[in-house]
């Protein structure tokens, strides 16, 4: 009777299950899932919840869009986001099987923003309705709770719910939406993260807006 050996090579931390990485994925985005809205970080607890899921400064690097640097690139870039816009929904992506079992360490998705405050110089449109109402609507798959009892909503008459219907319609119409696609890769164990790879063309979407302004394009092309 023979026996073969096979040699496995990771990573010096700890491999996290995908399963885990996947929850930890989610809660990187969490903060942004709670309908909260305006300009302020601290507001969403984003550096909180990051800390909780990383390893130590010492340790941790990160890229967004192929910049280098350590936790602090990472809130630059929501800051950066969160100047003009708030966010109405993250979506991540499911993983095939063939995708978890050759890396499980990637992830994508979109997650969907509001011009609700000037950018820049660029107004955005008047809403009847405040974001606040609307990003609570529309509930994100990050962080959806399966558990919601929703049986409440078959009492609801047509009237009722046509007008419903007309007051998303209208929200929607008068608030300028941009849906950005993400990519991230996470490398750690459950312990904590230790590298961040996010990518993510905003800018390209914000220029690609039909009525971004010349001045503002010229400026973010900088």
């Amino acid at each position: 009777m023979s026996w073969s050996t096979r040699c496995f090579y990771g990573p010096l931390h700890e491999v996290a299950d995908p399963l885990v990485l996947r929850r930890v994925m989610m809660r990187f985005w969490s903060p942004f899932c709670r309908g909260l809205v305006g300009p302020d970080l601290h507001t969403y607890d984003f550096k909180k919840v990051f800390d909780s899921i990383r390893t130590s400064d010492s340790d941790f690097t990160c890229q967004v869009n192929g910049r280098v640097g350590n936790a602090r690139l990472i809130e630059d870039f929501f800051l950066f986001v969160l100047c003009g816009f708030d966010f109405v929904d993250v979506k991540l992506e499911k993983s095939s099987t063939a995708d978890v079992a050759s890396d499980p360490c990637n992830f994508r998705g979109t997650y969907t923003l509001a011009h609700t405050r000037p950018f820049l110089g660029w107004i955005p449109p008047r809403a009847a309705h405040s974001l606040g109402t609307a990003a609570t609507d529309n509930k994100p798959d990050v962080c959806k709770d399966k558990n919601v009892d929703a049986s409440g909503s078959a009492e609801q008459t047509s009237e009722e719910k046509l007008m419903i219907s007309s007051t998303r319609l209208s929200v929607e119409r008068q608030t300028r939406l941009l849906k950005v696609s993400f990519s991230a890769r996470m490398e750690g164990s459950e312990s904590g993260i230790s590298h961040i790879i996010l990518r993510s063309p905003v800018i390209d979407v914000i220029m690609g807006s039909h009525d971004c302004p010349a001045t503002l394009q010229s400026c973010l092309k900088k």
